[in-house]
């Protein structure tokens, strides 16, 4: 490595130590008053089901998946919300197996509306959802794929943030339809085409393998010198 390309490096660096420096220095006037600012809380509110064990033995089972997301999110929102004076907690309500979501739903609702995060499968979600302190409330779904959720049990404070199964099917097509029908098969297609390409032979001049073998030229047609040109050889036909 040249002295200048050490010296490129040497030069970043301090550059960006300097930057992290500075930063707090710039940006403590434009944060917002830490006691004026308001504070929005989220609610996770779950059960824990029996999930599926994974498809692969090497994928480690995740118990707190949805929460760990969650907080993560609320994390990025408050670096954000120092600027705009807005302070963003979590509270977790998950109940067990064999408990009852709805009444751990309106233990977080005699504050008033919320904004929930519904970690609940369909018919948990519909009855939290129906109750009458809900009505104001904002439930967002990230568990069910469910069409019937977005149907005829579609509720005005449910928002899904999953696709549904219909919209996951219809994009399936698309994509399919789009690429001429052949998206699934793009392995067997270059397998087959690899086969049907001629292989190199590791001779001197690089000809084909199996030349040698061939019928001798003509006397009228003058013997090619060295190996085939690309252009005369047969390529696979594209799809249009």
């Amino acid at each position: 490595m040249t002295f200048r390309r050490v010296w490129g490096r040497i030069r970043l660096g301090l550059c960006a130590g300097a930057l992290a420096l500075a930063g707090p220095a710039y940006a403590e006037p434009l944060a917002a008053d830490p006691s004026t600012a308001e504070t929005v809380a989220i609610t996770y509110l779950g059960k824990a089901y029996k999930e599926p064990p994974p498809l692969s033995l090497l994928k480690k089972i995740l118990t707190d998946e949805g929460v760990a997301g969650a907080e993560l999110g609320v994390h990025a929102n408050n670096t954000t919300g120092v600027f705009l004076g807005q302070n963003f907690v979590l509270k977790t309500a998950i109940v067990p197996e064999d408990g009852d979501p709805v009444a751990k739903a309106r233990e977080v609702l005699k504050g008033g509306d919320a904004l929930i995060i519904a970690d609940l499968q369909p018919q948990d979600l519909l009855a939290v959802s129906d109750l009458p302190e809900a009505a104001g409330s904002v439930i967002l779904n990230v568990r069910s794929y469910e069409n019937a959720l977005r149907e005829q049990d579609c509720r005005h404070n449910v928002f899904h943030i999953l696709p549904s199964n219909a919209m996951r099917a219809d994009a399936l097509a698309q994509y399919l339809v789009g690429s001429d029908g052949t998206a699934g098969f793009w392995s067997r297609e270059r397998q087959r085409r690899t086969r049907r390409m001629p292989k190199r032979s590791s001779g001197r001049r690089g000809g084909l393998a199996g030349r040698s073998s061939r019928s001798a030229p003509s006397p009228s047609m003058p013997a090619i010198a060295g190996p085939i040109p690309a252009t005369s050889r047969s390529r696979p036909r594209c799809r249009s």
